[in-house]
């Protein structure tokens, strides 16, 4: 078998089959076996899901400290769902102390990397001025970008009742500058390089 032999994509492919359940019964000691001998060759999706397995308490006692050791090291190698994790982990505070500034920059990233539910987070921080400056046009900017990474179907619906939620308590003059923003051409690579560099699209800040 490829994953006795070493093969880190088997490795990886075999402990989420035993996770799902996939084929027969979940085994998540046998999932843990085969994503932490992965992990040990520093895959980055077993990495991130040996973090998620430590944030959960799935196969493993719960313990966020680990999960954060193995999300950082999953990010290192250019996990965009373990950049995501360690964002929420630092905006609720789970094992280390809440900072929702860092949990934002954390969540920049992971976008930028094209994680929609990191870009989802984002959008919601800038809606209500958690851990960055409250602007309303940039929360609508990150809810399309978030639509436009995310898979058709229910997840992308509901990022977009999402942003016509916020759409609700926005100005008219502040849907036009969203709106106006969206035709640009190449707005969406724009939008992720411009996250890459830890700027936002716009400037405005406003505090309804």
């Amino acid at each position: 078998m490829a994953a006795e032999k070493g093969n880190v994509e088997a490795q990886v492919l075999l402990g989420e089959m035993f996770k799902i359940g996939e084929g027969g019964k979940r085994d998540l000691d046998e999932f843990m076996r085969w994503t932490g001998r992965a992990g040990l060759q520093d895959h980055p999706d077993a990495l991130n899901a040996l973090g998620v397995a430590f944030h959960n308490g799935e196969g493993v006692p719960k313990d966020f400290s680990q999960a954060m050791k193995n999300y950082r090291k999953a990010a290192d190698l250019g996990s965009d769902w373990a950049m995501r994790n360690i964002g929420f982990l630092l905006e609720q505070g789970q094992g280390v102390g809440a900072d929702a500034e860092e949990a934002a920059k954390w969540y920049r990233r992971a976008a930028a990397a094209g994680n929609s539910d990191a870009c989802r987070s984002l959008a919601l921080m800038y809606a209500t001025g958690k851990g960055v400056p409250k602007n309303l046009v940039e929360a609508y900017l990150l809810y399309s970008l978030a639509a436009e990474l995310a898979p058709e179907g229910r997840e992308r619906g509901a990022i977009t009742a999402s942003r016509t939620k916020l759409a609700k308590k926005m100005t008219q003059e502040e849907i036009s500058q969203a709106e106006d923003t969206l035709r640009v051409p190449a707005f969406f690579e724009t939008k992720r390089t411009s996250l890459d560099e830890g700027r936002a699209e716009t400037t405005l800040s406003h505090s309804h």
